[in-house]
């Protein structure tokens, strides 16, 4: 019966994975780069050149507070990790950095009135602060008409952010419309959000503040897929994650949502605005959750330290080893660090996702590996 609770609820949120749209504009930038290569340079001409824009980001750091702000409704793409000239790219955090310097948010893209999807892909985001919502990376559209845009935040490092009154942070990720338009999807897959607050008396979502709602009650879906969210604080509620939610669905899936602090004790709180959703966990570590039994469907949830280094990558001792589920569809093939996602990590014959964004590789493994490199 579980199997067909897995089946039945993930495969209708399969086409949340993929953003897609019209081909547009390319920007190459690079670090200390001027006019449409420089980072900003390209994001300001790509808010109202009327096209959807993939801007290239070639490896190294960026300093300042980066910003997209445009009604013309196009989606707009953020990959880092490219070599200079943009004809390769290796997907690491580790190689591209957008820093706020504690002197403002790190990264802001916000698609208003008509919609446009957002994503970002490949980054570490780190050391931005807000008063509002989003110290490291606001995402958001909004649709006064038709459908406001999807959201994807893919293989990035989100650490070390604040906001200081509201909601998300590490990560504000929203698509939300009128009573005329449709809200858009939101999903989050393959990153490590650690170490962000939200302070202030009302403040939610230490690690993430997500949302996917409609004034007509009309919400879509919003999934969080192979992520680790850790050591997050809120002052008031979700320490780790907090959803906002109209009448849609959430799938919570191969998660490590653990050691995050809020006043209320919660690493995970769902906040319904109307009606109720359908609240699908499959294979998550977490420590505690509001409400206390949320889940319309549930598979195999733990609650054990997952045993994380200081990069917050598993140790061998980990419990996430080869605890998740392979049978999402659309699942990445690849980790954070670009690792093959299935992996047999406790070596007893049965490749199994681990939960959480790293994929842990057995030393053993990595030696032959670079026995057959060499």
């Amino acid at each position: 019966m579980k199997k067909l609770w897995l089946l039945t609820f993930v495969c209708v949120v399969s086409a949340a994975f993929c953003i897609g749209g019209a081909s547009g504009a390319d920007f190459c930038v690079v670090p200390n780069g001027s006019g449409e290569t420089s980072l900003q340079g390209a994001l300001t001409e790509a808010q109202s050149n009327n096209e959807a824009d993939i801007i290239k980001v070639v490896q190294g750091t960026y300093n300042g507070n980066f910003t997209y702000y445009s009604s013309q409704g196009y989606g707009v793409t953020l990959e880092g990790g490219w070599a200079t000239g943009c004809s390769v790219r290796e997907v690491s955090p580790t190689n591209t950095i957008l820093d706020g310097l504690n002197s403002g948010r790190s990264l802001s893209i916000i698609q208003i009135t008509n919609g446009g999807d957002v994503e970002v892909d490949g980054f570490t985001i780190q050391n931005g602060n807000d008063p509002g919502s989003g110290g490291g990376v606001h995402a958001s559209s909004t649709a006064n008409s038709g459908t406001a845009g999807n959201i994807l935040l893919a293989n990035n490092n989100i650490k070390d952010n604040t906001i200081s009154t509201y909601q998300g942070g590490g990560v504000y990720a929203a698509s939300d419309a009128d009573d005329t338009a449709y809200a858009g999807t939101v999903t989050i897959i393959n990153n490590i959000i650690a170490g962000n607050s939200a302070s202030g008396a009302l403040s939610t979502g230490g690690g993430v503040h997500a949302s996917s709602t409609s004034e007509s009650f009309s919400g879509e879906t919003v999934t969080l897929l192979n992520n680790t969210i850790t050591g997050n604080t809120a002052e008031k509620y979700g320490g780790g994650l907090y959803i906002y939610t109209d009448d849609n669905t959430h799938n919570i899936f191969n998660n490590i949502i653990w050691g995050n602090s809020a006043e209320t004790g919660w690493d995970i709180a769902f906040n319904y605005t109307i009606g109720g959703s359908t609240e699908n966990g499959f294979f998550n570590d977490y420590s505690d959750i509001y409400p206390s039994d949320p889940w319309d469907n549930e598979i195999d949830n733990i609650d054990a330290d997952p045993r994380l280094n200081t990069n917050h990558h598993l140790k061998p001792s980990s419990p996430c080893i080869d605890a998740g589920t392979n049978g999402i569809p659309n699942s990445p093939s690849t980790d954070i660090d670009g690792d093959d996602r299935i992996i047999d990590g406790d070596k007893n014959d049965a490749a199994i996702t681990d939960i959480g964004a790293d994929e842990y590789v057995p030393r053993g493994l990595i030696s032959f590996l670079m026995l057959l490199l060499n």
